[in-house]
């Protein structure tokens, strides 16, 4: 069977605020990045972040859409206003015309390897290097343990994963830990201007369950 890691729970106030850190780069690739580390602690896969369009972006009442992916349904996935903001803040300053929500300098989908590096990139600087494997999928994980801890509703879980099998979700009530105290990711307010960046913590070792992949 696979092993599903997930962020430790209770270390993602650090990982939120590693986000929000690079969110005020004046590097716009720096803040595509950490947008892509955030939409994935919301449930995305990585080819969900990099087939996301500007349309699916739906400001006014601040979700996402995501299309139909491997064989899962579509869905509506609530974000943050600060995520939305960001988001919006993005957009704006980019210097390209395109669809992607999330895009190269040349308006072209960015690697998956990209986003991949990005999230290990992060993983290290609020875990230091005792990441124990987890990877930009972890983060889906991550959104799942942490909205079952939260609301203890697998068929939320089931909708916001995009799952057709409830028999694919249920591993996330096998193991509990802390209730969080929110569901959505949080960054902070400001998207423009370096701010310092976020100071190394101790290691801590990721979570593990064998389990089939989600």
């Amino acid at each position: 069977m696979d092993v599903i890691r997930w962020f430790p729970l209770d270390r993602l106030a650090e990982l939120e605020a590693a986000i929000g850190a690079d969110l005020a780069s004046v590097r716009l690739t720096e803040r595509r990045d950490a947008l892509a580390v955030a939409l994935g602690l919301h449930g995305l896969r990585v080819g969900e972040v990099r087939r996301a369009g500007v349309a699916d972006l739906v400001q006014s009442s601040g979700f996402l859409h995501v299309p139909p992916f491997k064989r899962g349904y579509g869905r509506n996935i609530p974000l943050d206003r600060s995520v939305v903001n960001a988001l919006v803040a993005y957009l704006r300053e980019r210097r390209v015309d395109s669809s992607q929500l999330l895009c190269t300098r040349t308006g072209r989908p960015v690697c998956h390897k990209r986003f991949q590096r990005a999230a290990g990139r992060m993983f290290v600087r609020v875990l230091g290097e005792s990441t124990d494997g987890l990877t930009f999928h972890s983060l889906r994980h991550t959104f799942a343990m942490r909205t079952y801890q939260r609301t203890k509703d697998l068929d939320l879980v089931k909708r916001l994963l995009g799952h057709r099998s409830i028999t694919s979700t249920e591993v996330y009530a096998r193991s509990l830990s802390e209730l969080p105290a929110d569901c959505l990711v949080k960054v902070a307010g400001g998207f423009s201007g370096r701010r310092e960046a976020v100071r190394l913590m101790r290691p801590v070792r990721s979570t593990r369950l064998r389990v089939f992949r989600g």
